[in-house]
């Protein structure tokens, strides 16, 4: 039980960690492909205003907002042209622009190229140059002649990424709009390598935050395992220190019994003796679990023959099935099962115990067991009266008891399922049980059919 919850709680803490993880390095990653894209944006606006600047047309806001905000050139001379729809070269000094516009091509805007287009759409040849025909992009041409500009990222038919800018041109001779590109190729090959990199940083960190988280929950979970094993030691010793009290009280109630004559008080005798029996189940079923939980019960495994070990536990189970008016049957394939013949047959009894208990006279319960592939798959199936939705999931555990008014459900002590379901999984099996009001109750036990460790737990 502690052990499965220290792997929930690992799980836990590694989910955490892990998306803390992720999330950092998306917002690495996205911050860097927003600061490439807003650089490359940035880049061919400028570069588009130095077209306008170059054809000696008016320069749209958000182009003249760009030249003035980098620093290329001085923004009285680009207010003066804007102001007069003149060259912004004739305002300049000559040094000046000359610095300006050769930095501007040896740095960053020097991969970009430029497509002066007609108003058909084809490249206009003249004093700037045309890198290539087949990177006009058709679709951005019609949106900038409609709206007046037009940004967005294309593929070319080599599967390279390109950023285009385009811009409708207000009033020049043959040039009806501008495309200016840039390969996006570079940035997504710094980008590709960051992913790398976050990859391999992502699975290092599986192994450094599953150590960190598997040391951390066995840390958090310390207390309750001390707890527990105190509240073990305290039920085994309880329980071992009673069963001797309790076996000298049973003789001594059987030693007044046949001594005493009064029919009465061999009436009063009887119900202590019963009372006296019940306490030593229950004591050794608290010292059972006490054993399970500490993996103190070892597994005398054999070869188990079906069907002659099914029959044997339905016979002997049917004096008390016939007692309570319940019919008991059992069908078994030929098969042979590697388990602990006591360890199971106590299983296959608090099964068809509870089957007979939670019954109704005139009821039948039928135990069957078969191969699946591997498995072994061993039923018990009854007519009674079933177990309610909201119960299922909890009577597997200790002392809970469904409460259904009668006075044989009453006998039990709670502990019979959660002894049963220590055993299976001390055969590295499973139990399942399924039930609905009114039409009976199945308890199906799957337990492999070959030899594994005799652990208790898997």
């Amino acid at each position: 039980m502690l052990s499965e919850l220290r792997l929930r709680l690992t799980l836990m803490y590694l989910l955490i960690g892990l998306s803390l993880v992720a999330a950092l390095s998306g917002v690495t990653y996205g911050l860097l492909r927003y600061y490439f894209q807003s650089s490359t944006d940035q880049a061919l606006k400028l570069k588009m205003g130095l077209q306008f600047i170059e054809l000696k047309v008016p320069i749209p806001a958000d182009l003249y907002k760009s030249i003035s905000t980098s620093g290329l050139m001085a923004v009285d001379s680009i207010t003066s042209m804007a102001a007069s729809s003149t060259t912004v070269t004739g305002q300049m000094g000559s040094d000046e622009s000359e610095t300006s516009h050769r930095l501007l091509e040896e740095s960053e805007l020097a991969d970009i190229f430029v497509l002066p287009l007609t108003i058909q759409g084809l490249p206009v040849l003249g004093n700037i140059q045309v890198i290539s025909s087949s990177q006009i992009d058709p679709q951005a041409f019609q949106q900038a002649l409609k709206y007046g500009s037009d940004l967005r990222t294309i593929k070319t038919s080599e599967g390279t990424l390109i950023r285009v800018l385009t811009y409708r041109v207000p009033s020049a001779s043959d040039v009806a709009a501008i495309q200016v590109g840039k390969s996006l190729q570079p940035e997504m090959d710094v980008l590709m390598q960051l992913l790398r990199g976050l990859i391999l940083i992502g699975l290092g960190s599986v192994i450094f935050i599953g150590v960190g988280a598997w040391i951390l929950s066995g840390k958090s979970i310390q207390p309750a395992a001390m707890a527990f094993e105190k509240q073990r030691e305290f039920v085994a010793n309880a329980s071992h220190e009673l069963r001797a009290p309790l076996t000298l009280i049973h003789a001594g109630i059987e030693v007044a019994k046949r001594e005493s004559d009064n029919s009465q008080r061999q009436q009063v005798l009887d119900d202590t003796l019963v009372d006296a029996d019940y306490m030593k189940h229950l004591l050794d079923d608290l010292l059972l679990l006490s054993r399970l939980d500490s993996r103190m019960v070892t597994l005398d495994k054999n070869p188990v023959q079906f069907p002659e070990f099914l029959e044997m536990v339905t016979r002997k189970m049917s004096m008390i099935a016939s007692q309570s008016g319940i019919e008991l049957t059992g069908e078994s394939e030929a098969f042979e099962l590697m388990a602990d013949p006591n360890r199971l047959q106590q299983v296959i009894f608090i099964l068809v115990d509870n089957a007979i208990r939670h019954n109704t006279p005139g009821g039948w319960v039928k135990v069957t067991a078969r191969k699946v592939q591997t498995q072994v798959l061993i039923e018990v199936r009854d007519s009674g009266k079933g177990i309610p939705q909201e119960h299922l999931d909890r009577v597997f555990e200790r002392f809970y008891k469904v409460e259904d008014g009668s006075r044989s459900a009453k006998k039990g002590s709670g502990l019979g399922l959660s002894i049963a379901r220590g055993l299976v999984e001390a055969h590295w099996g499973k139990i399942n049980l399924a039930s609905k009001p009114g039409k009976g109750t199945n308890v199906t036990v799957s337990l492999p059919i070959g030899s594994k460790p005799a652990s208790l737990k898997p």
